[in-house]
Formats: structure tokens, sequence, C-alpha cells
């Protein structure tokens, strides 16, 4: 906290550019009610300015994910606004200090706003500032800049109350009567602002003041199973605790097991009770207590450093039984980083599911960058390289309806986790030949593009063709049901799916494609006459500039029952957009599971979802 002449009161959170931070910044990143700010070094190429910046919009936009109803160009109705500064004025060659009309500084906005300008509010001045020079001109113009958005956040904000004024003003005294801890339960923060500020505030009055004091960063709010933490001193959080235990020093000297006794961690971190400490960083997601041979342990995934043992996975290359699996990957600029952080977040999940589970044999084992997980005689193996995690189960025999699910539940573990930490990443799921797998070759991968097409021409019947192995064919049915017609009769396939299923993702890139007007007529107005809603067309215009049309026209089309995403498919094919047929094929789900199975594995229906988990 603190004020900036000319802007006022700020809460200001630097986000540091070290990789090994990255895995808490989705606890801190993710609002749009707030001002974001990328640096970049004009000091640097312009290809590494480019690629910085996006690298940062990209990671902002997984966290921040679209708001319905989608504006023109399918950007968000609350669209996260971002000011691009670029910092070393003084070693750049752009002629005088704030000469704002830098050809490589409008080249480096020109490339952002075409891959990034529907999805945020950009600030259209280039702000390019000198450090060194606190009082400059180009200082003076950034504080104004922040100033003139700070008011706008503010007048869409709800007013401040007498209550929220009086909760601020007993917070700091309270942090410190708890030092060196300054951690409460809800139950505990509850009960003491009962105590001395109003004993008759309602549940709903102090779930409305603690979110506005985490939105304002006076606290942080940590949701846990057994009871949810709020942190009264964030810098105490991010830097002494987090900032310590995530550097690359610590990591460095960490068990590389990446586990701990209570009495080991105690002496790495012995500035805290270790008890206390470890309660928070559980919460964070960073670490998740496990019982190992009757004894109380805590695994650190983000520590771990072990290689794959040899036999992990061996298999007969006359392996008899039932083999499947899939590929995630994403294209987005951040894809590395995003998968590499989000990996030991999925760790900690899966080591959850195992403690879950009382009614059979479970045993997971886990190293630097895969798992593997065995529930009685089936086994799955779960590993992360670069932009991509690959999930491959098999079992016995006969096992087919059971090694389906036993997919689909290590899915969604990955899928809940991509929901809490990058809730608007685009991911992929690509189908990986049983076959090949069953062979120990290299295994053919088809595309969720691929593989949607396929179902959209013949079905679950459709054969497709093994292009590193000619002469092997593999059915739908074979490569996403394990073989399994009962498994086949659960399933809804994804062009059957209502147009209502379609996630906002994929909402958010057909507006952007179709809403400009095209140069043969070939956007959402002639879609909307391939739909047969041309009576519609001058309701559907009314707003033009601020709504996007394509939306209004898709949930116009949506009223119909038999609206199904193939036939939006087909008529944009009729249309002759093969791009955003393709967009359509590739972010939505390959299929929808129905029946009791589906909720034994815990799965539901998430149309939010950016990617195509079935």
């Amino acid at each position: 906290q603190t004020s900036l002449s000319g802007v006022g009161e700020v809460s200001v959170w630097e986000f540091s550019g070290s990789d090994c931070y990255y895995m808490l910044y989705d606890h801190f990143i993710g609002n749009a009610n707030c001002i974001h700010i990328v640096l970049y070094s004009l000091a640097d190429p312009l290809s590494v300015q480019i690629q910085q910046c996006s690298f940062w919009l990209a990671f902002l936009q997984s966290r921040i994910p679209p708001v319905e109803p989608l504006g023109d160009s399918g950007k968000s109705h609350k669209p996260a606004y971002v000011i691009l500064v670029g910092t070393h004025v003084d070693q750049a060659n752009i002629g005088k200090t704030g000469d704002f009309s830098s050809k490589q500084a409008e080249d480096l906005k020109q490339k952002v706003s075409e891959k990034f300008g529907h999805v945020f509010n950009l600030e259209e001045t280039l702000v390019m500032v000198d450090c060194h020079a606190a009082g400059s001109a180009d200082i003076k113009a950034l504080k104004s800049v922040i100033q003139q958005r700070k008011q706008q956040l503010i007048e869409g904000l709800p007013r401040v109350t007498q209550f929220l004024e009086r909760v601020m003003a007993v917070l700091p005294d309270w942090a410190l009567s708890l030092h060196p801890f300054p951690v409460v339960t809800w139950t505990a923060f509850i009960e003491y602002l009962h105590l001395v500020v109003n004993p008759l505030a309602g549940d709903e009055h102090l779930k409305e003041v603690i979110q506005q004091l985490q939105l304002m960063g006076e606290v942080v709010y940590l949701k846990r199973e057994q009871e949810d933490l709020i942190i009264l001193h964030p810098k105490w959080l991010c830097s002494t605790v987090c900032g310590f235990l995530l550097s690359q020093e610590f990591r460095n000297n960490a068990l590389i097991s990446g586990t701990y006794t209570r009495e080991e961690f105690q002496l790495a971190f012995p500035e805290y009770e270790a008890r206390d400490i470890l309660r928070v960083l559980s919460a964070l997601g960073i670490c998740i207590q496990c019982t190992e041979a009757g004894q109380t342990e805590y695994e650190f995934p983000c520590y771990n450093g072990l290689e794959q043992e040899e036999g992990v996975w061996d298999q007969d290359s006359s392996f008899g039984g039932e083999c499947g699996g899939v590929v995630l990957k994403t294209s987005a600029a951040a894809a590395h980083h995003l998968l590499s952080v989000m990996y030991p977040r999925v760790q900690v999940q899966l080591r959850r599911s195992v403690a879950r589970r009382f009614d059979m044999e479970c045993e997971l084992y886990q190293w630097g960058h895969g798992s593997k997980l065995s529930y009685g005689p089936l086994e799955a193996i779960i590993k992360h390289s670069e932009d991509q995690i690959e999930v491959i189960v098999r079992g016995p025999r006969d096992a087919k309806k059971a090694c389906f699910f036993f997919l689909e539940e290590i899915l969604g573990i990955i899928d809940q986790v991509l929901l809490e930490m990058s809730p608007g990443l685009p991911m992929d799921k690509y189908i990986v030949s049983s076959t090949d797998l069953k062979g120990k070759n290299q295994a053919m991968q088809w595309s969720p593009r691929d593989t949607m097409a396929a179902l959209l021409e013949d079905g679950w019947g459709h054969v497709l063709s093994n292009t590193a192995h000619p002469g092997r064919q593999e059915t739908l049915t074979d490569l996403l049901c394990f073989g399994s017609s009962e498994v086949q009769s659960m399933l809804v396939a994804g062009p059957d799916l209502h147009v209502s299923s379609m996630s906002t993702v994929t909402r958010q890139s057909l507006c952007q494609l179709l809403d400009a007007p095209h140069p043969m007529g070939k956007d959402w107005c002639m879609l909307a006459v391939q739909m047969g809603l041309i009576d519609k067309v001058p309701k559907l215009d009314v707003g033009a500039g601020s709504y996007s049309q394509t939306a209004r026209l898709l949930d116009e089309w949506a009223n119909d029952s038999i609206s199904t995403i193939g036939k939006l498919v087909t008529a944009l094919h009729s249309l002759g957009r093969e791009d955003a047929a393709d967009i359509l094929l590739s972010g939505c789900s390959l299929y929808r599971i129905t029946g009791p199975e589906h909720e034994m594995c815990g799965q539901e229906d998430r149309p939010d979802r950016p990617h195509n988990l079935g």
C-alpha cells in the first residue's frame, strides 16, 4: 500500500520475471478491476520486445477469461485494462527522451494490438520512461494515465461502506498483535469483527467486505478443504514466506525428493512454526500432506528433482490388455511456462485424489516431470514436457469401461487445475493411437479438429488412417471409447451437442472472425441467412459496435433445441468460412458423458472450459 503523487492511494503488486515464482501468480492475478502494467525494455531488439509483451499478455489472458455478453469482435464484457510501458529510454536509440513517435514503438503497438486488441483494453498512449529520472515528463505522463484509469475503475466499483472503513481501521493493529504469524481462519475473522466492529454483521456483509478487502490488496483469502485462511499481511506472505521458499536459492538446496517430514521442514525454515506455515503452503497448492509407511510427510512437487526410474512403465511388446491416452497441448505464447508451473499443482491434486480413496488399493509414484498412478489393476502414466501433458492408461483385457473412466478421472483432475490456474488458456486434446501404444511404437496422434471432423462425417464408426504406420486403422470407438460399445452408448458425440455447450473462449474466437465485415459478405449476416434467421438481422444489428452480432446470432439460434455444433460447422462450411469452422471443430468438446457413471467419476459438464476435455 502506498500513495503516489498525482495518483493517490494505490496497492502495488510487482510480479517478478523469475519463473520460480510463476506458480504463485494465479492467486493474485485474475481480476479485471485493476490496472495491469506490462514492462518491456526499449534496449532490446523489437523481436524480443514483442516476445516479452506477448508472453505476459498471454499469461494475463490465461488468468482472465472473457465474460459474457461479448462486445464487438468478441471483446469481453469486462476486459482487463493494460498499459504497455517501455523502459530504458536512456539506452534506446529513439532520439530525444519522451519522443513517442518512435517507429519501433509504433510497430510494437501494431503487432500487439493485432493479437490482443480484442482481448484487452490496451492503452492508446505509448508510454516510455527513463526510471532514473523520477521527475521527468515521461513519469508524469504515466502517472496521469494511471490516475485517469484508476478513476474509471473506481466509478464501476461498489462504494466504500462505513462498515468496510471500520474493518480497515482495526486490521493493522490486529495483524501486529498476531506477529510473527498474521494468519487467521475465516471463523476467527468473523468472531473478531463481531467483537470489535459490529456484533450484528451478517454473513452477506462479511462476505462482501472480505471480497472488497482482497480486491484492495489489504488481505489474501485462501480456500482450504478444512477451513479457509485469511492473510492479514499480504507482503509477509509474498515476500517473507513465498519469496524465500520458492526462490531458486532455496530450491537448489531442497531435498531432491521434494518430501519433508515436519521436523525436516522446521530445520529448513526455522523462523516460524512448521505446522502453521505448512497449512498456508497447502492452501496455496504448493505442498500436500501425505502418509507414507505410517509416517506423516509433506510433498512439495515443485522441489522434486528425481528422474523417472527404470522399469516404471515397462511393457511387453505382446501386451494384450487395454491401452489408450491423450496428449494435452496449447499453442499460447506462454505455453511452456504455464504448463511448467501448472504441473506441480496437478501432482498435488493427484496425491489428494489418492488420499481420498479408501475403497481400493492405490499407489502414486511421482518424479520431477511425471507421475505413475495405480488403482488396483489399472495403471496410468502422466508426463509433462514443454508445451504438453501426456496421459496414458492401461489395464487388463476386457477392462475397456474401467480404463475409459480411469482416463476421464485423471483428465478431470487436470481440468480442475486448469480451471483454478488458467481458466482462459485454450487447450487441445490430441487422441493417441492405442494400437501404437500396445506395440511400443511412436504413437500416432490425431488433432481435435480432425477427430471432430471425423465424428461429424461418419460418427463413431469412422475409420482414421494411421499415417505413421500405414495399414493400421482404428475407429473413433476404438480411440475414444477403448473399443467399448457400452461406453459409446453413454456418450453424446461432439457434433450432436447443443450450440449452447460452446465455451466462451471459442465463442470469442468466432466473434473475432465473423463480426468484421467481409469483402465478399461472408460474415455474421450471411451466416444468419444460412441459419434461416434473415428476419432477425435488423434486430441483431442494433447496437453494432458495442455488442457482438455473432454472439447475438448464436444466442438467438440457441433458442431452437435442434441447433447443434455439427449444424453450425456445416453452415460455416457452406458459407466458405473454413477458418471459423476450424476454430469450432478445435474448440468444442469431442463428447459429453451421460448416465450414472458420469456422476460416479465426479465429472461435471463445464461449458465454460476453453478446451475440449470430454
